[in-house]
């Protein structure tokens, strides 16, 4: 999956850096690495690992925060054009029910009939 550079500024974390726990080194950045020829750092094991716990809970935040913004938007989306359907005993209703072919569709069969409702939006016929 290709994710602008744009949208980092509003994710705040690229996908890459989510799935590996580091920054993407390109072509580029290896290149530059080795022109300049830094010297190696003396960090140690424990204190890489523990630098890389502390950036992942930090990444799992920002997503976390997302996800619940994301949610939101979703359900306003939902909640614009959902409208409740009460149905009495006897009434007529269609059932959205899968295929025998397929189990990735569903096609509407009845009429059936509401013999009883069981929850706020469950019915048995």
């Amino acid at each position: 999956m290709c994710v602008p550079r744009g949208a980092a500024i509003f994710y705040r974390v690229f996908p890459f850096e989510l799935l590996h726990g580091r920054d993407v080194r390109g072509p580029l950045d290896i290149l530059r690495e080795t022109w300049e020829a830094s010297p190696k750092s003396e960090e140690t094991v424990v204190s890489h690992v523990l630098e890389t716990q502390r950036r992942l809970k930090e990444m799992a935040d920002i997503v976390e925060e997302n996800l619940v913004i994301r949610q939101g938007a979703q359900k306003q989306w939902y909640d614009k054009r959902a409208c409740m359907r009460e149905f009495k005993q006897g009434d007529p209703v269609l059932v959205l029910l899968p295929t025998t072919t397929d189990k990735l569709t569903a096609q509407w069969q009845g009429p059936y009939q509401v013999l009883e409702r069981k929850g706020k939006v469950t019915y048995y016929g």
